[in-house]
């Protein structure tokens, strides 16, 4: 049975969508080792993969707004980065040296890490955990992503496979609030201000809402005593809770959005950077979400209200569900070693 190397970003969005591929390859009997920081270990285990550890996970930080602080930490965090990649593509070329993959599958955000495997004689597979990367990339390239979130659906060949969603199996649910519930989360790496999360809670307050908001890198403590509709923490359990919710406040990050699909939650979309402007905006035309221009509440009101919304929602999770795009991704990575 061959054997698999999986060599993400050391970061939550990169990690998570190789997890459910990882496993599923287990399951078949094949070797299945993931290269990822100290923190992922139980996740890559409870997969049923080898875990390999490097030194360090990837620092990945957005700040809420920039000033002179802001941008000297992140000269440093670019320059820790660099010093992070290189140091993964050596560990990378020392453990496939002394234990042969027979096929490395790459994130496009670790490039020296293929380069390490071809000089190798390795052979290489991609697996973009959100928007289709450069055409120029060889060999299988499997992308996290459906083609209408694509912003440049027409410039990808054959060998593009867009098998997205890649989702696990989510836990149990049950019903832990009374009333429509608000679950409002813009990610592990892009930091809102606890400004930004009081004005939520402001606008819902002494509402028939339940508002549960994951405040990531602010402290809940800052925002002060909330009402009893609303509740914080720094993390929250998301695709449990997006199985109950009835609209969802995002920054549009591609996991987040895929697992709002598979449950047909409406989104209101924050978008922060490039990326995810280019998804919201895919997103907008295609009737699944809106755009954050003005009141929260007065927006997630209308959503939850909207009959169009959630038909194109409703027809979106059926193709979803016919997907399979983990046993897509499988199927293409067993395909590439002869299997």
């Amino acid at each position: 049975m061959s054997g698999f190397a999986f060599v993400p970003y050391s970061a939550f969005g990169h990690v998570n969508p190789m997890l459910p591929v990882a496993a599923e390859l287990a399951a078949t009997g094949a070797r299945v080792r993931m290269l990822a920081g100290p923190r992922f270990a139980p996740r890559i285990t409870g997969a049923g993969a080898e875990h390999v550890p490097l030194d360090r996970d990837a620092e990945v930080w957005s700040p809420p707004s920039w000033g002179p602080r802001q941008l000297a930490r992140l000269a440093e965090v670019r320059w820790q980065r660099k010093r992070a990649l290189r140091a993964v593509a050596r560990r990378c070329r020392g453990e496939f040296e002394a234990d042969r993959p027979d096929l490395v599958i790459v994130d496009p955000a670790v490039p020296a890490t293929a380069r390490v495997a071809e000089q190798l004689g390795i052979p290489v597979a991609w697996l973009s955990t959100t928007h289709a990367r450069s055409p120029r990339l060889r060999g299988t390239v499997l992308v996290n992503s459906l083609p209408e979130l694509q912003p440049e659906r027409p410039r990808y060949g054959p060998r593009y496979r867009f098998v997205g969603p890649l989702l696990g199996p989510r836990g149990g649910t049950g019903r832990r609030t009374s009333g429509p519930l608000l679950l409002v989360s813009p990610g592990t790496v892009f930091a809102r201000t606890a400004k930004f999360f009081r004005g939520v809670v402001e606008e819902f307050t002494g509402t028939g809402w339940t508002v549960v908001m994951a405040t990531g890198h602010v402290d809940p403590a800052e925002l002060g005593p909330l009402p009893h509709n609303v509740v914080a923490h720094r993390w929250v359990p998301q695709r449990e809770l997006l199985a109950e919710a009835a609209v969802f406040l995002t920054h549009g990050g591609m996991n987040s959005v895929q697992e709002a699909l598979a449950e047909a939650v409406p989104m209101l979309l924050a978008p922060r950077n490039a990326e995810q402007r280019a998804t919201a905006q895919c997103l907008v035309q295609l009737g699944l979400g809106d755009r954050l221009s003005g009141s929260v509440r007065r927006q997630v009101e209308a959503l939850a209200e909207d009959g169009r919304t959630r038909a194109a929602l409703g027809e979106m999770q059926a193709r979803l569900r016919q997907r399979d795009g983990v046993g897509q991704a499988v199927g293409a990575l067993l395909g590439a070693v002869g299997q």
